[in-house]
């Protein structure tokens, strides 16, 4: 495997932790977080850190 992809794999493995980590499970859509490409894993991991800081409830239509 080439750096760039295990660079990529290890960003998406971090990423579905992270989410797991605040009950996120799949997208809004539907989809699986592995369903999901490394672009739309960093979007919605930056919805919710911003929502958290911002102290609301977080809502990725589980």
């Amino acid at each position: 495997m080439g750096l760039l992809n295990e660079t990529v794999t290890n960003r998406r493995n971090q990423l579905t932790t992270a989410l797991n980590r605040f009950g996120i499970f799949q997208s809004s859509d539907g989809r699986t977080l592995n369903e999901l490409s490394l672009y739309e894993l960093e979007w919605i991991h930056i919805e919710v850190i911003n929502e958290v800081e911002k102290g609301g409830t977080i809502n990725c239509g589980e």
